[in-house]
């Protein structure tokens, strides 16, 4: 077993600037990235941002690892195609838990009817828990559903004040589904930056977790998922990240910087997951 192998998403770029994306994640020494909904979705109704994006990965030696749908579960067959045609691995897809509820039986069925494609394709289909997703709801899923993997969003998951569960009762349940894991900080006190929070003063114990992950004997992707908050201005933004390290020649922008801050730490924090 050669260990999992880190990722990086795109979604700390800005869609419309995906190559300044690719270059930075060669700068840092990623082998491959997820691609982020909004630059999926732009790939997908562009031919000529198509192609571009496909020459920039093969030029810099990038792996399509995988892709975030930009749709829910009735809009798969676009995003399945699309991960065909691009070359993308696996594939991410939310079924939250309110389409759960209203209807159970139609999001399980179409499921498993692109699991089967997926499968035929050579393509990895996984449902990613959503923020308020309920562990016990979310197994029943993967039961009517034996062939389906699983990315577990750590973030998503670590609800103990609300849900009363963490990332823990989905590994212990669903741990040997697990094929793709979304990691970022974990920080209530900076929980206005939503998905951007920068790891390094978390809630969760990543080494615990790192632990746990060699002891399943994880060989999947660990995908760094950070992405700056849209409703800030320039200037909010130097702010609100002052603490992350200054500009230089690997990280200049501030998404670079951000990128480079959470590659370093999680490259770190899995290292014996990653086989380093």
């Amino acid at each position: 077993m050669s260990g999992a192998t880190l990722s990086l998403g795109t979604g700390c770029f800005p869609a419309d600037r995906l190559g300044d994306c690719l270059e930075c994640a060669a700068r840092l020494g990623v082998a491959g990235l997820e691609l982020a909904p909004g630059n999926a979705s732009r790939l997908a109704a562009s031919g000529e941002e198509f192609r571009s994006a496909l020459a920039a990965f093969e030029r810099l030696g990038l792996e399509r690892f995988s892709v975030h749908s930009w749709t829910g579960v009735e809009g798969l067959e676009a995003v399945c195609r699309f991960a065909e045609r691009f070359g993308c691995g696996l594939i991410v897809v939310h079924s939250p838990p309110e389409k759960l509820d209203a209807d159970f039986g139609g999001q399980a069925r179409a499921l498993a009817a692109w699991d089967a494609w997926c499968r035929s394709k050579d393509i990895v289909l996984t449902v990613e828990n959503s923020s308020m997703q309920r562990c016990a709801q979310f197994a029943e899923l993967f039961a009517a559903v034996p062939g389906l993997r699983l990315t577990l969003d750590v973030k998503h998951a670590y609800k103990p004040e609300t849900l009363g569960l963490t990332h823990t009762d989905y590994l212990g349940r669903l741990g040997a589904r697990a094929a793709n894991f979304h990691v970022s900080g974990i920080d209530r006190a900076r929980d206005a930056l939503g998905d951007g929070v920068p790891p390094g003063n978390d809630a969760v114990d990543w080494d615990g977790l790192a632990a746990d992950l060699l002891r399943l004997g994880y060989a999947g992707l660990i995908t760094v998922e950070l992405s700056l908050p849209a409703d800030l201005g320039a200037a909010e933004l130097e702010h609100a990240y002052g603490d992350l390290p200054a500009p230089s020649a690997q990280a200049r922008t501030l998404g670079e910087r951000l990128a480079l801050h959470g590659a370093l730490f999680f490259r770190r924090k899995f290292a014996p997951v990653l086989g380093l």
